[in-house]
């Protein structure tokens, strides 16, 4: 059973940079944390990850750097995806909230540098 999607944004004029711009969504960042259980984990691992989500959106919101595009539970992991112009600048700017949340073992962070089939990733290990 893959991840189950519970909510998705839709790109549009509304996410906006300091500049005045809109986003650029060239790159992005995919927390995957490890959950309790093979499935879509507890309640309260559920509870606990919508807290980390509104921390992680508060954050970006506030920076003009990117924004939460979606979560979803699944296969023992709870994802969090990120859009923004540099992976590296987002996932700088969560890094602190990530590691206040204390991931289990298992946990990482896929940044992608690109949205196309000549992306680059690196994975940063959580745990």
């Amino acid at each position: 059973m893959r991840a189950l999607i519970f909510r998705r944004r839709k790109h549009d004029q509304s996410d906006k940079v300091e500049s005045g711009g809109a986003v650029e969504v060239d790159q992005s960042v995919v927390i995957s944390l490890r959950l309790s259980d093979t499935g879509f984990g507890t309640d309260a691992e559920r509870a606990r990850f919508v807290r980390f989500e509104d921390e992680i959106s508060t954050a970006l919101a506030s920076s003009g750097l990117g924004f939460v595009d979606g979560h979803g539970f699944g296969d023992g992991t709870a994802e969090l995806f990120l859009l923004g112009a540099s992976a590296d600048s987002l996932y700088a700017l969560v890094e602190p909230v990530v590691k206040g949340f204390r991931p289990a073992t298992g946990s990482s962070a896929l940044l992608l540098y690109g949205s196309d089939e000549h992306a680059t990733s690196r994975t940063i290990t959580l745990d």
